[in-house]
């Protein structure tokens, strides 16, 4: 008799192909479309509770930053997949809440935020407010019926666009065009907080700039997410090897204020920020090598508190 089995499963498994691609055309048609029409880097990041992430398709094609906030227990399947990347950054938070949100909003701002199988979402719809706070765009992949049960009204006019997904949810774009930071960095001491100047954002499809202070001195976007933020959030990649030997290079860079809260990760680079500031006037090489001292432990603090009170103690030794 004729088998039939090989033939009819060459079938099944070229039809299953063929709706995978046609699903991730599909996945990726609005995404696509919305990240070209950046004319500049991007700075995003992306906040899932699985180790899927649907940005490093975009990392590979749109220049920028792209920031993974993991919160699923386990991430060595996505840690070993960003260390092909120069400009993916991991971050592995214990505990993320709403403070934790807010706190980030404060001082980060990003071009596209996209959450996706999250379950603070689901639990607390109303947290759409604080996801919408941490930059200009916020995708969300949510069930069909969520936008009509969960979103309020004044959140509605927002969505720019929307799309059906093949798993009968639909992802939502949210404009909320953030337009300055509260405060310079996560971890910042009431003084500091109250002598900080003001810092105001320009942000469009083609430029992004920082205006700060009452002299409005304005400097270029530096895309990423600043050194304390990735370390409050548990910088899981770039790994300490990689930190240490991009701040072993600023040794050779002219800078009065050399700290970790003036630089910035995005990716297998630091970048160092806020040259020339008239208020500093810091050792470099002792501020530096405090920094390198951060990211010679094996393993950091699980207090995130903990590691930038002992820099902090290096600094001023």
């Amino acid at each position: 008799m004729y088998n039939l089995k090989k033939p009819v499963q060459k079938v099944i498994f070229g039809t299953y192909f063929f709706l995978v691609l046609l699903y991730g055309i599909k996945t990726h048609s609005m995404v696509d479309s919305f990240f070209a029409r950046y004319e500049r880097p991007v700075t995003v990041l992306e906040i899932s509770d699985t180790q899927n992430f649907y940005t490093l398709w975009q990392a590979h094609y749109t220049p920028g930053v792209y920031i993974l906030l993991s919160l699923a227990e386990k991430i060595d399947f996505i840690k070993k997949r960003v260390q092909k990347f120069n400009n993916v950054v991991l971050l592995h938070p214990s505990e993320f809440s709403t403070s934790s949100l807010v706190q980030l909003a404060s001082c980060e701002h990003f071009d596209i935020t996209f959450v996706h199988d999250c379950a603070m979402l689901h639990k607390n719809p109303s947290i759409v407010s604080a996801f919408m706070t941490l930059g200009d765009y916020l995708i969300i992949e949510v069930p069909i019926d969520f936008s009509k049960k969960c979103i309020p009204d004044e959140h509605k006019d927002k969505i720019i666009w929307r799309e059906t997904l093949f798993s009968g949810k639909e992802r939502l774009c949210f404009s909320n065009a953030k337009n300055s930071l509260t405060k310079a960095r996560w971890y910042l001491s009431a003084s500091a907080h109250a002598k900080q100047p003001s810092y105001t954002i320009i942000s469009t499809f083609s430029e992004k700039k920082l205006v700060k202070g009452a002299r409005k001195k304005t400097s270029e976007w530096v895309p990423g997410i600043n050194l304390i933020t990735a370390i409050m959030l548990n910088l899981i990649y770039p790994t300490n090897d990689i930190l240490r030997n991009n701040i072993e290079n600023f040794k050779k860079i002219e800078h009065n204020d050399p700290v970790v809260g003036n630089m910035i990760v995005q990716g297998r680079e630091l970048k160092l920020i806020d040259f020339a500031d008239a208020r500093r006037n810091a050792d470099q090489e002792k501020c530096l090598n405090a920094a390198i001292k951060l990211f010679t432990w094996l393993h950091r603090p699980k207090d995130p508190y903990a590691a930038m009170k002992k820099y902090s103690e290096y600094v001023h030794k």
